[in-house]
């Protein structure tokens, strides 16, 4: 009887790592590419995001390639914009903006100054989270 109740609670305590382990490989943990190089990671708390350019090591940078979290992103065929929280905080918060085809990164804009960018125009802007959800 204590034989197959520990078979039970065996059996049950896998299905339930499984389970955890499915969840974090969907849902946390995980890079979605947004366009090109450019890749989205949810980090494990599954509220922090960070961006990631395929090929580049970005440790140098504090784990994300704009040197901050990702708080809205958008993007076209042509550029990615981004408002990140910098993780240095001697360094700006601000608007990122991401030249595809070329690899050249400008900013951090102020909110005025992004919305006056011709690259600002025509790009739906969505939280991290929303964007993570789209891709």
């Amino acid at each position: 009887m204590i034989f197959k109740r520990k078979k039970i609670a065996v059996a049950f305590a896998g299905i339930v790592f499984v389970l955890f382990v499915a969840a974090v490989l969907k849902y946390g943990g995980l890079e979605r590419t947004v366009v090109g190089d450019y890749q989205l990671e949810q980090f494990k708390d599954f509220r922090t995001y960070y961006l990631h350019k395929r090929g580049l090591d970005d440790s140098s940078q504090g784990g994300s390639f704009i040197e901050g979290i990702v708080l809205r992103i958008g993007w076209s065929s042509r550029y990615v914009v981004v408002e990140r929280y910098a993780f240095y905080r001697g360094d700006q918060d601000g608007w990122m903006v991401i030249d595809v085809k070329t690899g050249k990164i400008t900013g951090p804009f102020t909110e005025a100054e992004f919305q006056a960018r011709p690259e600002s125009r025509g790009i739906q802007i969505y939280t991290a989270a929303e964007a993570w959800k789209r891709l």
